[in-house]
């Protein structure tokens, strides 16, 4: 009974990945197996309305009721109002027209964009729901005199200086990824040891982020969408290698849109993503064989109907190239990584592919985006889900 873990208490959910070409969305399958891949097709969208960040990059999706040096308290859609140390959230959009980072120079611990466009750096910050008090600015707002701004005014706050991922991400997740009708998603801790449903229909789930100390509670029917059980490293989560077999990161993204947007394919969102603009290899090295690499792959939405490109995955998989970790002497790279999969010419507008591939005793995987027609404008590619798989 364990063993079934979260799947016996949820609301009946179809766990496998829809695949076919008729299922109205439109996907186009590649060496696909018979195994559930993922579920970005059933992701909600992002919220509508207001949320707030995670620092693993899951949202939330309510209204920020109040902010202080160190609690903040949230009117949830789904989940009532949580009182939280600050440091169980990230960042707060008014709607997903601001996305997960909020561009800036120098050190200042939160960044705010208003909707005339302004953008703020700060050093302290508190909301009571109707105003927002920034202190510590530089320029000419005399000394310990906060800046006071009328919240409805705010698009985007973030609490972190941090540029390269909201809040910092982290690589080895323990758990599996829960998704609500409302566009809410995190990281949840083992469904396995997560209590029935109660008589009221509502479920427990124990959030990974730091800060929570007590479960949510949500009710079953709002759950939309659960990840398989399995051992994963999501490649949106740790750093590429770089100069490793001609890899090259310079346009890499992770938990945006080559753009800074909030992921989005064919309104597909998916729980993690990478942006890859081409030309571009990026590398991954392994510390433990791998059997399987999934992802679904297109021009990110934000190209229009522009761009074209092709796709390429490549790995060590030929015999005695799993413990080789870079190139022999004189080798090139064709010949330590062989080609597994290359996908037809990719357009704007068009269908994204899902990638499934068995990859067994990989340790090296590379993915390469290379523009498919004259020139590289609008050559933004999208991977929703990219994750490794080990037994």
């Amino acid at each position: 009974m364990k063993q079934q873990g979260l799947l016996n208490w949820l609301p009946r959910l179809s766990l496998g990945l829809l695949l076919a070409a008729s299922d109205g969305r439109g996907l186009r399958a590649m060496e696909v197996s018979g195994e559930p891949a993922g579920l970005t097709e059933q992701v909600p969208p992002w919220p509508v309305g207001p949320f707030v960040i995670l620092p693993d990059g899951g949202v939330l999706a309510g209204r920020l009721r109040e902010l202080s040096a160190d609690r903040v308290t949230i009117d949830t859609v789904s989940c009532g109002t949580l009182d939280l140390p600050r440091v169980a959230v990230a960042g707060y959009r008014s709607s997903p027209r601001v996305g997960p980072l909020i561009g800036g120079a120098g050190n200042a611990v939160v960044r705010v964009a208003l909707v005339n466009g302004d953008r703020i750096e700060a050093n302290t910050v508190r909301c009571d729901g109707q105003i927002l008090s920034l202190g510590g600015l530089s320029g000419s707002m005399p000394t310990g005199q906060p800046l006071e701004i009328p919240f409805d005014r705010v698009l985007a706050i973030d609490l972190t200086a941090d540029e390269t991922l909201p809040g910092g991400f982290f690589g080895d997740f323990r758990g599996r990824w829960v998704g609500l009708a409302d566009g809410t998603r995190f990281g949840c801790a083992d469904a396995a040891d997560q209590p029935a449903r109660d008589r009221e229909g509502m479920v427990s789930l124990q959030p990974l982020t730091e800060g929570f100390v007590l479960p949510l509670q949500c009710p079953a029917t709002e759950i939309a969408v659960v990840e398989p059980p399995g051992s994963r490293l999501r490649l949106a989560f740790v750093e590429p290698v770089d100069g490793l077999a001609r890899s090259e990161a310079a346009s890499l993204t992770r938990g945006c849109s080559f753009t800074g947007d909030w992921p989005r394919l064919r309104g597909l969102t998916g729980f993690t993503a990478i942006g890859l603009h081409a030309p571009a290899t990026v590398t991954y090295a392994f510390d433990r064989p791998a059997v399987r690499f999934t992802a679904t792959v297109g021009i990110d939405d934000t190209a229009g109907q522009g761009g074209s490109v092709t796709v390429r995955v490549a790995a060590n998989t030929a015999p005695g190239n799993a413990e080789q970790v870079q190139p022999a002497e004189g080798q090139a790279s064709e010949d330590w990584l062989k080609e597994c999969f290359r996908s037809p010419v990719l357009r704007g507008a068009e269908q994204p592919v899902v990638i499934d591939l068995p990859l067994p005793g990989i340790t090296i995987l590379q993915l390469e985006v290379q523009p498919a027609d004259s020139g590289t404008v609008l050559d933004r590619t999208l991977w929703l889900d990219p994750q490794v798989w080990f037994d």
